[in-house]
């Protein structure tokens, strides 16, 4: 039998940003929490930014030092991702801001591809 992972296989983040979707609950909550745990800039982003700063309230209590920032993100909204990529552009530091922003590029793409063919 394999042994199955936990979040004290998660390596060390420092240094690299982490956008969590869905981040005010349920595993995306958790992801964030376990990856501003393990030193990650977190962005919380997620449809409700009441819920996303309460989220983000409970990942500094739990994680220390941390300091975890809310974004407003639907998924299903062509136009809030753009909002959202425009302002992931400003976020970007560290060590991967290419790869950073070529997601949300992608994402937009994608949309525009969704939007174009229904």
């Amino acid at each position: 039998m394999s042994r199955k992972g936990t979040t004290e296989d998660i390596p060390d983040q420092a240094g690299r940003l982490a956008v969590v979707t869905g981040a005010n609950s349920g595993l995306g909550r958790i992801t964030a929490l376990e990856l501003a745990r393990r030193g990650a800039q977190v962005v919380v982003a997620c449809r409700s930014a009441e819920k996303g700063e309460t989220a983000a309230g409970e990942i500094r209590a739990a994680a220390r030092g941390s300091k975890p920032e809310v974004r407003q993100l639907d998924l299903g909204s062509l136009e809030s991702v753009r909002r959202f990529a425009e302002v992931g552009d400003r976020l970007v530091t560290g060590q991967n801001p290419l790869s950073s922003k070529a997601v949300a590029r992608a994402v937009l793409e994608l949309l525009a591809d969704r939007e174009v063919h229904q």
